[in-house]
């Protein structure tokens, strides 16, 4: 099986993933801004990796028209954000939004906690995270929540752990 991975990231996070699963999958790799139908018709699977963006996975609609009808492909999408992967159904929401939930209950996907980089943000995105993270804040000094992460500042959660459900669903086929 000829297998690519298909990514766009923004601040690094994405583009970290994507490359620790090609290590494990040894399959090749393209910026989503580089591909074309032609290029990905080559490829019976295709693993579109993207960042959430206000609560959003970034990209899929671009991805999923390059990609064409899935009747003789395997297309397998993963997401990165700064969401603890504890809070399944606040992730399970950001699908929703994101994708169609008849595509949803077809394409395999995943989330990989990641973080925030602050220092790749644009002015626009600054903005907007510092004022959510004062709300936030704000609401867990609220409901006693001690210990939540500070949105205020760059992290980074991401581990290599977090691509091994997708490994190992793309290596059993």
């Amino acid at each position: 099986m000829k297998c690519i991975i298909v990514y766009q990231s923004k601040t690094g996070f994405t583009k970290k993933y994507a490359m620790w699963i090609l290590e494990k999958l040894h399959c090749d790799i393209m910026k989503l801004k580089d591909a074309t139908k032609e290029k990905l018709t080559a490829y019976d699977c295709i693993i579109f990796g993207s960042y959430i963006r206000v609560e959003k996975v970034r990209g899929w609609n671009k991805m999923k028209a390059l990609a064409g009808k899935k009747e003789n492909k395997d297309l397998i999408i993963f997401a990165t954000g700064s969401t603890p992967v504890a809070m399944e159904e606040h992730i399970n929401d950001i699908w929703k939004k994101s994708i169609p939930e008849k595509q949803l209950q077809d394409i395999p996907h995943f989330y990989m906690q990641s973080g925030l980089n602050y220092e790749k943000m644009g002015v626009a995105d600054k903005l907007m995270m510092k004022g959510f993270a004062v709300m936030m804040k704000w609401k867990n000094k609220k409901d006693g929540k001690v210990g939540a992460q500070d949105l205020g500042k760059s992290f980074d959660n991401s581990s290599k752990k977090f691509i091994m459900p997708l490994v190992n669903y793309v290596e059993k086929k």
